[in-house]
């Protein structure tokens, strides 16, 4: 009995954790900076830090999971759409291995755009300061480098870019 309730339980994480349905959180961070978030980038060699972000210009921080579908999606989109959000810069990060994110970015090549990096936060920043429940976890600071929303989910990339601009 104590197996089945621990079963139904751990799909019921595994459901929540990786979703499709976007929800606007309130975290009681928002009007906070933007963190100084240091990346290890898929290299392995090269790091870079989103206190180095482009000044005057939205930042949005997206926490993912190599496997998660529901990221991958995102990021699909965020890649075929990333010409027409030429203004925003997206630092797109894991927690998992190097050979995780570099399987991930070969099957998504989403490096080599001016305004979009991939890779690894090193020292668990985002976490320690989000506790993210799931994923994929979007931050959105606007040009102010201040808070302005946090989504959960797959999210369109106009809500985003709304939260972003507006």
């Amino acid at each position: 009995m104590r197996t089945k309730t621990s079963l139904r339980f751990l799909l019921l994480l595994a459901l929540y954790s990786c979703n499709d349905i976007p929800q606007h959180i309130t975290t009681g961070l928002e009007g906070n900076p933007l963190p100084a978030i240091d990346l290890l980038l898929p290299d392995s060699i090269t790091h870079i830090n989103t206190k180095d972000a482009s000044k005057g210009t939205p930042t949005v921080l997206m926490y993912v999971d190599p496997d998660c579908r529901f990221c991958r999606a995102q990021l699909t989109e965020l890649k075929s759409k990333i010409s027409q959000l030429h203004n925003i810069q997206f630092y797109i990060f894991t927690e998992t291995s190097i050979a995780r994110t570099r399987r991930l970015e070969k099957s998504l090549p989403i490096n080599g755009f001016r305004n979009l990096y991939l890779g690894i936060d090193t020292q668990n920043t985002f976490v320690s300061m989000f506790n993210p429940p799931g994923y994929p976890y979007t931050a959105v600071y606007r040009v102010d480098r201040k808070l302005h929303a946090v989504f959960l989910g797959q999210t369109d990339l106009t809500r985003i870019e709304k939260a972003a601009t507006d």
